[in-house]
């Protein structure tokens, strides 16, 4: 699928090297990706303004703690399963009924305990300053879409359906978006606790429709437990959360020592970096199903792929979503109000 065989990579070296890794991985499909997914990342933007100037920078600051528990609760749920899926199904698509039930079997099984131990972290050893219950609802809808969104957008890039996957992203991201200009533009609500329970609303409705359409788009699941390939799936799990942790955890520590401003600020901060970071994940799930299917003819296929095609596409994108992050970090104060002035000089360090 790549230009020309596919399987000799990029020759070129130098600034062209990247662009042309890009056009390698299926020009075609990566602009149609790319459209809906600067798309998604308007979208995310306009969202996260609406809801850091609704809020306030002291509320925000309380809820960016919850939102870094679910950066890394997202990866715990399921034990891989996702991954497991896209291993199978991007080499024998009619094997994407079992998986599906499985992925739907072990995340139901994984979701209450992870739900319980965030919701336990959040209200004891964070000290995250909002009632347990609220906590929980907090926790459960951003869990659930955001690991629905991610499982469903795997499949998908699985089938090599990359377009519809950032169509979908898209999709959930502007239902998002409508929430919040209902809650803070229409009804002007700025109470912390009524965006949790819109949030956890808007959160099982979306969940909901994800799975039956990607039910009805490629077949209902089947239930097979595959526990056999629980070690392997918490390979990929374990692999996942290290990373998720990486981008998360000084937000949860922050949330313990610092103020609910300053950890505002510096949440908000973090939201601009991990918007530049979008378009280099989407990249890589792009990319990902293409391991898998390099791997078939052993590891000297993987490192070619990887070195010729893989890290310059992503170091190009990666530079174009750096200089993105270093502008929009100038025009924190105009977008999320003076309140998030600090917000500046932390996304230039960070």
């Amino acid at each position: 699928t790549c230009a020309g065989s596919g399987r000799e990579g990029l020759q070129m070296k130098g600034p062209r090297a990247g662009w042309a890794a890009v056009r390698a991985i299926r020009a075609g499909s990566f602009l149609k990706s790319m459209v809906p997914t600067f798309g998604a990342l308007a979208l995310q933007l306009v969202t996260f303004a609406l809801t850091a100037r609704g809020l306030g920078v002291e509320a925000f600051g309380r809820y960016t703690a919850l939102v870094a528990i679910v950066g890394v609760a997202v990866e715990l749920i399921g034990l891989g399963s996702a991954d497991l899926l896209v291993r199978a199904v991007s080499v024998d698509a009619e094997r994407h009924r079992r998986w599906l039930g499985t992925v739907l079997l072990w995340s139901a099984i994984t979701l209450p305990f992870v739900l319980i131990g965030g919701t336990l972290l959040a209200t004891g050893p964070l000290l995250v300053d909002i009632a347990w219950g609220h906590v929980a609802m907090a926790l459960s809808g951003e869990v659930l879409q955001s690991r629905s969104l991610a499982s469903v957008e795997l499949i998908l890039v699985a089938h090599r359906r990359v377009t519809a996957a950032a169509w979908v992203r898209s999709a959930v991201f502007a239902s998002r978006l409508v929430l919040a200009a209902m809650v803070f533009g229409v009804f002007r609500a700025a109470s912390l606790e009524v965006w949790i329970e819109m949030v956890l609303l808007q959160s099982l409705l979306v969940t909901a429709l994800l799975w039956w359409w990607i039910g009805r788009e490629h077949g209902s699941p089947l239930w097979a437990g595959h526990w056999r390939e629980v070690g392997q799936g918490m390979g990929f799990a374990a692999n996942q959360t290290a990373r998720a942790l990486q981008g998360n955890m000084d937000r949860m520590i922050l949330s313990r020592y610092a103020e609910a401003s300053a950890l505002g600020a510096y949440g908000a901060a973090t939201r601009f970096i991990q918007l530049g970071l979008f378009p280099i994940q989407v990249v890589t799930r792009m990319l990902y199903p293409r391991f898998f299917q390099h791997g078939v003819e052993g590891a000297a296929a993987v490192w070619r792929f990887t070195w010729r095609t893989a890290t310059p596409a992503l170091l190009a994108v990666g530079m174009l979503s750096g200089a993105g992050v270093a502008l929009a970090g100038q025009l924190a104060p105009w977008v999320l109000g003076e309140s998030f002035r600090a917000v500046v000089g932390t996304v230039a360090l960070l």
